[in-house]
Parts: structure tokens; sequence; C-alpha cells
């Protein structure tokens, strides 16, 4: 895979969250074993931190989803390695504003 493939999940990935497709349905763009990082504080909000599997990237999209009100999300870059020994990977950057509904 090349770089521009990993561009393209990842984009795939930020229009699915602002759309109405279904969490499981995103996260089958992803491997089984996905590594799914937030930076932040653990704890904090049930996203933040280190997680794997399809299951955290279902679980990342529902959370924002019902327990968050979005008021902006801008995306500054998206990082993309050419290639990683487990398979593909990108990180993305940016700012996230919301207001939490719980």
């Amino acid at each position: 895979m090349n770089h521009q493939h990993n561009i393209a999940i990842a984009q795939k990935l930020l229009e699915g969250i602002g759309s109405d497709r279904s969490p499981t349905e995103i996260a089958a763009l992803f491997d089984t074993e996905v590594v799914f990082e937030i930076q932040g504080d653990d704890g904090v909000l049930p996203w933040i931190g280190r997680k794997t599997g399809r299951r955290a990237i279902v679980n990342f999209i529902r959370d924002i989803r019902t327990l968050t009100e979005p008021i902006t999300f801008e995306v500054d870059d998206i990082l993309a390695s050419p290639s990683y020994s487990r398979g593909f990977r990108f990180a993305l950057t940016g700012m996230a504003q919301g207001i939490e509904l719980a």
C-alpha cells in the first residue's frame, strides 16, 4: 500500500464520521486488529487513549455521535506512512470542539 491509499482511507473515515453511515460500516475499512489512538488524558472521555480492534472505532463513532453535539471539526493535516510492518498507518491532526451531552 502506498501513502496515497492511506490518505484515502483517512478521508473515508472522516467522511463516514460526518455522515449517517453506521459505525460498523465505517470500521470495516480497517483491519480487525487496528490500533486506534486519540491523544489526551485517559479516562476523561471514553474514546481517549489507545484502543485496539474494529470495536474501538465503532465505539468511538457511536460515542461521539451520542455523547456530544459537534461545534467545529477542523483537520489540519493527514500524515500517512507508505508502509508499516503490520499494514498501514495514518495520523490526523486538527481540532474538534463540541458540547458534551451527558
